[in-house]
């Protein structure tokens, strides 16, 4: 398989076959693989995952997984050096091209889940930090998608309400949402309904498709929330 313009070098096996460091291409570390075959690892005693393959490139690294070795690739973590300073190096992108989660890290503990089917992304959520100093570690934010063809199958529910109880088990304290607009109703409704109260919102912050937007935040304890020290 090839991403990009260059031939790639190419490594399959099964879990615990790493690949050497190819001279010249884009390579996943030492960490960054144990990362990734953690996964991986999990995800095939869950019978989800079946095979992978990496291809190490000029400009990039891809570390694809496959529920069978003969179809194309289910997802594909890539890591791009050139994007570090922008959205991020590492993007998770699935079968059909979509990119479903961009950043500078490629785990950091923060829950990232997906639904999917007929083997089609119908939509992810995940938490990450939502202030980088330590004194915010146990405050997530969360994110939501859900593809526009499966909008009214409760699919944003059902990702929300397994997010807020993986970030539990992670024992963090508290989530927030920063919802992209206050005419995003169904997402204010939809967080309420999970627990989330309405904290403010920032009036005209963002411009897009010809108009201003307002930022809608809301949140939610997790677990003891801030009743308890953690």
């Amino acid at each position: 398989m090839t991403f990009g313009e260059t031939e790639p070098s190419e490594h399959r096996g099964g879990e615990g076959s790493v690949p050497a460091i190819v001279p010249g291409k884009v390579t996943f570390s030492r960490r960054e693989l144990d990362r990734i075959l953690g996964l991986y690892g999990r995800m095939v005693a869950a019978g989800e995952w079946r095979d992978y393959a990496i291809d190490f490139l000029k400009d990039r690294a891809v570390f694809s997984v496959f529920r069978r070795s003969s179809e194309v690739p289910l997802y594909r973590i890539e890591k791009n050096p050139r994007l570090a300073r922008r959205q991020g190096a590492y993007s998770v992108i699935s079968a059909t091209g979509l990119i479903v989660k961009r950043g500078h890290e490629l785990d950091g503990g923060y829950p990232y889940l997906v639904a999917e089917i007929d083997g089609a992304v119908a939509g992810y959520a995940y938490a990450g930090p939502y202030r980088a100093r330590p004194a915010y570690r146990f405050s997530v934010e969360n994110s939501i998608y859900v593809a526009p063809e499966a909008h009214r199958r409760g699919i944003g529910r059902v990702l929300l309400s397994r997010l807020i109880k993986e970030c539990e088990t992670r024992n963090y304290r508290l989530m927030i949402a920063v919802i992209g607009d206050s005419a995003q109703t169904p997402s204010i409704e939809l967080h309420r309904a999970a627990g989330f109260k309405m904290v403010g919102a920032f009036e005209g912050v963002g411009y897009k498709f010809d108009r201003w937007l307002d930022t809608v935040l809301m949140q939610r304890p997790l677990g003891k929330g801030a009743s308890a020290p953690p």
